[in-house]
């Protein structure tokens, strides 16, 4: 056992001194879930500019990564005419044009559409005026005709090959305001009227999924409305057969937290963790939704004018989308403001991507085309503010590649840092890192205080101060078949590493198997004997050294334990 000890010693002075010099560990959560290739989007609304005919705009749309674009988006949907592509006359105000046509040309092939409809107001071409008298506007008659006018559009989608995924009933309906006309807190007539839309939409485009309005809670009109909705959709089976999934928005503003202008690192880290804050705060708007239905978060974002053209304002926009993430599965899109908003998306004076362009189009490109999401968890993870840690991250994973997207929004550079027991593949590993040390100061945009890094790397990686970074692993070839967990550690003619196995070779029946932690604490030791399987239900979850001794060989291996294995 001396040769032992001593490699052992060898062996946990190379494995920690990784850990010390990061002190980091990063692990997965055992919960797989499936998501959209279109997981994350824009709204894309245009009519400030730029228009969606700049071939240079085309470009930085392209670099953004948008699975999914939400048109035309926002409030202006309830005075939209999609003929004109602008508003309906006397209403907003016409600067650049949004049309069907230049919306589908500009937009990258495999981005998904949400097509929001226009229910507030009668288009001219159903002959009613917006003007006309409630009892008209409210009536069964002018209703079909909003549908024919809603039916022509979706039909001019699909000439042009581009069919939206999904069609969002109306806009923010629950506010007692003049944007949300006839339905303006009226639940019931939106229900009626939803019904009969659907009807319609379902004869000629039954796979079409249909988005329904709900809001978050806690004042006493959003409450009313949610609680309408939910009854109605529990209590009306043909309803509920025609709803996909129901919507909220969410947006940090200025009512919300502390509205320090983000000057110096601290009050950098204050405008980050808000974007954590605030969805664990409203942990319940995820919660209340029914479990038959998915939740899209159609708009959100941070408004909050303290961190304007700040590298602060963008690691906040992609802590809030983790925030919302880590709420739980019911979500299924999320559509972050809209893709023209200047500088913090687009940065129009320099036709770059802004602070939140860079950091959340990273976030969006890591989740593009992927079909599977895994949490991962971060040892020794220093807290930024209140309760709020540094390093967050998501794993995504599609047959052909996987990507890892980390967020550090604490203030210290992380050396040698293992990704090696969060990547199923093998094959090449492309880094992209994007930072700024000193996260306060403007302007930021691409090529001006934003750092970037592009490499290929093996399994360790530098993770910067104020960072977010992708590294995308090409699948190798070899399947990843989904784990069923079971409390055991399995034992097969091959060594090889597959998340929380342990596989060991060449094994002639007199190996002795033994796991210690970090600190060299041994928690389990035992002859194989050709075992299929060794049963160890009192390892706590964490991170090991395992370690199989034979007279030929030692062989030792990382093993991490999550709380599904």
């Amino acid at each position: 056992m001396k040769n032992l000890s001593i490699w052992f010693l060898v062996l946990r002075m190379v494995f920690t001194c990784a850990e010390i010099s990061s002190q980091v560990v990063l692990s997965l959560e055992g919960n797989v879930r499936t998501i959209s290739p279109n997981y994350i989007g824009y709204n894309g609304r245009s009519t400030e500019g730029p228009s969606w005919s700049n071939a240079s705009f085309l470009n930085l749309v392209e670099e953004l990564g948008p699975g999914t674009v939400r048109y035309p988006a926002g409030t202006q949907a309830n005075y939209w005419d999609w003929r004109t592509g602008t508003f309906i006359e006397g209403h907003g105000t016409k600067k650049y044009l949004f049309t069907i046509d230049d919306f589908v040309n500009g937009l990258p092939e495999e981005s998904s559409i949400i097509y929001v409809v226009n229910m507030a107001r009668p288009t001219p071409a159903t002959g009613v005026s917006s003007e006309a008298a409630e009892e008209e506007l409210k009536s069964d008659a002018t209703l079909q005709l909003k549908i024919d006018d809603m039916l022509a559009a979706l039909a001019k989608f699909e000439r042009l090959g581009r069919l939206p995924e999904a069609v969002e009933l109306g806009n923010e309906f629950y506010f007692n305001n003049e944007h949300a006309a006839i339905y303006a807190a009226d639940p019931v007539l939106y229900i009626n009227h939803s019904k009969k839309i659907c009807q319609r939409i379902k004869a000629v485009y039954p796979e079409l999924k249909i988005l329904m309005i709900t809001t978050k809670g806690g004042t006493t009109s959003r409450d009313f409305w949610n609680s309408t909705i939910f009854d109605a959709l529990e209590s009306d089976s043909e309803l509920t057969g025609y709803i996909h999934a129901v919507v909220q928005h969410h947006y940090i503003n200025d009512n919300y937290g502390d509205i320090t202008q983000v000057t110096d690192e601290a009050t950098a880290k204050v405008a980050m963790a808000e974007g954590f804050l605030y969805p664990r705060e409203h942990q319940s708007d995820h919660d209340m939704v029914p479990d038959n239905l998915d939740l899209w978060l159609t708009e959100f974002g941070a408004t909050k004018k303290n961190a304007v053209d700040t590298w602060a304002s963008g690691l906040r926009g992609v802590a809030m989308t983790l925030g919302f993430m880590d709420q739980g599965d019911k979500h299924e899109r999320f559509i972050i403001h809209h893709i023209t908003d200047d500088p913090e998306i687009i940065h129009k004076a320099e036709m770059k991507l802004g602070a939140v362009g860079m950091s959340y189009g990273l976030l969006a490109n890591a989740a593009r085309g992927k079909t599977k999401v895994q949490k991962i968890n971060f040892s020794n993870n220093p807290f930024i503010h209140q309760n709020i840690e540094a390093l967050h991250g998501y794993k995504f994973r599609a047959q052909d590649e996987e990507t890892i997207f980390i967020l550090n929004m604490g203030d210290q550079e992380l050396v040698d840092v293992d990704i090696s027991a969060v990547t199923s593949y093998s094959g090449t590993a492309k880094l992209v890192q994007y930072w700024n040390t000193t996260p306060y100061t403007t302007p930021t945009y691409q090529g001006n205080g934003i750092d970037e890094e592009e490499q290929v790397i093996a399994n360790i990686v530098t993770i910067k101060p104020f960072s977010v970074l992708a590294i995308t692993v090409i699948n190798d070839g070899t399947p990843v078949e989904e784990v069923n967990w079971e409390q055991q550690i399995v034992i097969s003619p091959t060594i090889i590493k597959q998340e929380f196995k342990l596989v060991i070779k060449d094994f002639v029946g007199d190996e002795e198997l033994m796991i210690y932690d970090l600190s060299g604490k041994l928690h389990y030791q035992s002859k194989i004997y050709q075992r299929e399987s060794i049963h160890m239900p009192t390892l706590s979850i964490g991170v090991y050294l395992a370690i199989v001794n034979s007279k030929e060989k030692i062989h030792s291996i990382k093993l991490i334990k999550s709380d599904q294995w």
